[in-house]
């Protein structure tokens, strides 16, 4: 079955955008006992799965612990309007999986990648994980 939307997948080093074939992207709270909010809110992991050929620039970004990417995830409709952008800056490629599946005429080969970044944007609307400290690099 045909799916109604579309996505894509961009980061610094990539000439063009990969089709994203999965995402997740969280953000989390700590809580007391009694289940109220007792401390500021974070975003999590941003996990995303991508068909393509990166040339390598995923792999390398991986590799490197202290190498920092920014980019951006944008859901489009049907007619190719965007639903949704999401932009994150200053992110750490934390997790890196390559698949390849011998007959798997959609999805053969494969990148998941899981990431964190020092700020997060969804539609316009900012989310900053504060790092104080964070320098690149650093």
């Amino acid at each position: 079955m045909a799916s109604s939307f579309r996505s894509e997948f961009s980061v610094d080093g990539l000439e063009d955008p990969l089709t994203l074939i999965d995402s997740s992207i969280n953000f989390n709270q700590s809580t007391d006992r009694k289940g109220r909010a007792s401390a500021g809110v974070r975003s999590g992991l941003i996990q995303v799965s991508i068909l393509g050929n990166d040339r390598g620039v995923l792999a390398n970004w991986a590799s490197d612990p202290l190498a920092v990417k920014s980019g951006w995830i944008i859901y489009r409709d049907q007619k190719g309007g965007t639903l949704q952008r999401v932009e994150f800056k200053d992110a750490y490629c934390v997790q890196y999986h390559e698949t390849f599946r011998v007959g798997d005429a959609i999805a053969a080969y494969s990148i998941q990648l899981g990431m964190t970044a020092r700020q997060v944007i969804i539609d316009g609307n900012v989310h900053d994980n504060m790092w104080m400290d964070w320098k690149m690099g650093a």
